[in-house]
């Protein structure tokens, strides 16, 4: 990983992106040497090399370090070396300054203002309070008067969800003044330290939780639900115990689908001999029968009809059925797996016949040997 973060660097695909001196933390561009990937690479408190942390965007998870924060240390260490990152005592204007914190933290805003501010700040609290004159949609309006000059300040939540800061008092060796320390501190200790998220428009997800009561922002919630905000979102606490949750069934929301009407299969009325002699053609018909359409009778019986109907019989046919009926077996029903070799051999064996003259002699010289035997 070192050698190739050494290519990385020496080819030129680490670049720095953001800088702050104040809190010792740099983020570069990395391209990978094997594929045209971009990652970005955190590196923080690099000032103390006991307290340094790296986090890169690969999904490498096999090592402590990747290349791209081996080629990032290398750059960084260069620019370092070569005083690119030295600057000048920077000046802040506090009509506008940024506070890099997620959230209202005790521990930022003493780094990011004066101890003599901070101190100052909470003595004033002990007996004085900024009037907050508007709180909405992220945004906190105050005035705080020392020393009977009143200063205006604006807090407000930027895209990066940090704190973009507005006053007219004068500080320029720190990103936050006086007045905004008390403003921060006063809201962080009346409301907690996600308040900014708390005055975020959240109508439509309380909205959603009161309709699991029953209830709407538009009624009065006073003594029943009270809203508390965990990780920057809003949860609902009921405060009366005899307000319980209703019974909503979505089933109720979905139109019900009509049942499809009874299709009314008609029945054949025609009794089973019917039914299976409609399979069995006349003497004069140019096929006798097809063994895969009979019905579920005995071989034996559906031979004695072809007999009996004076249909011509092929000699082939005769001996087929009478070794089947030898067997005492039943013929399947149509379109049936047929697993019994007698029954595969008889209907391999049985064909159609032409009703010819030469087969009515046949059939009628058999007939008589049979009875001449009997």
């Amino acid at each position: 990983m070192i050698r190739r973060g050494k290519k990385i660097h020496a080819i030129g695909f680490a670049e720095l992106v953001e800088y702050d001196d104040l809190f010792g933390s740099a983020v570069f561009r990395v391209k990978d040497d094997t594929y045209s990937t971009f990652y970005k690479v955190y590196i923080q408190k690099f000032k103390d090399p006991r307290s340094i942390s790296l986090r890169c965007s690969c999904p490498y998870n096999l090592g402590d370090i990747c290349r791209h924060e081996a080629a990032s240390l290398f750059q960084l260490q260069e620019m370092i070396d070569r005083g690119h990152l030295q600057t000048e005592e920077m000046k802040y204007d506090q009509r506008h300054t940024t506070a890099k914190m997620k959230l209202i933290d005790l521990r930022t805003l003493r780094m990011l203002s004066s101890p003599d501010a901070f101190s100052q700040a909470e003595t004033f609290l002990r007996t004085q309070k900024a009037k907050i004159e508007h709180a909405e949609n992220e945004m906190v309006k105050a005035t705080v008067t020392l020393d009977g000059t009143p200063y205006k300040v604006i807090i407000r939540k930027n895209e990066e969800r940090n704190f973009d800061t507005s006053c007219d008092y004068e500080d320029t060796e720190h990103p936050l003044c006086l007045p905004k320390v008390i403003v921060f501190l006063q809201l962080l200790y009346a409301y907690g330290a996600n308040y900014f998220d708390s005055i975020r428009n959240w109508d439509k997800e309380k909205n959603k939780l009161l309709e699991i009561y029953g209830y709407s922002l538009s009624d009065d919630l006073t003594g029943k639900f009270e809203f508390i905000y965990k990780d920057g979102k809003p949860f609902l606490r009921v405060l009366d115990s005899s307000i319980k949750r209703v019974a909503t069934s979505t089933a109720s929301h979905v139109p019900a689908t009509p049942k499809p009407a009874p299709v009314i299969i008609p029945q054949s009325t025609e009794e089973p001999e019917q039914e299976r002699e409609a399979h069995v053609e006349s003497p004069f018909s140019s096929e006798v029968f097809c063994l895969t359409t009979c019905r579920s009778y005995s071989f034996s019986a559906m031979f004695a009809r072809l007999a009996s109907s004076g249909s011509p019989l092929s000699l082939a046919n005769r001996r087929a059925s009478t070794a089947y009926c030898s067997e005492r077996a039943s013929c399947p029903t149509s379109r049936q797996t047929v697993t019994d070799r007698s029954y595969r051999r008889a209907a391999s064996a049985w064909r159609p016949c032409r009703a010819s003259p030469d087969a009515t002699a046949r059939r009628t010289s058999i007939e008589r040997s049979s009875t001449s035997r009997r």
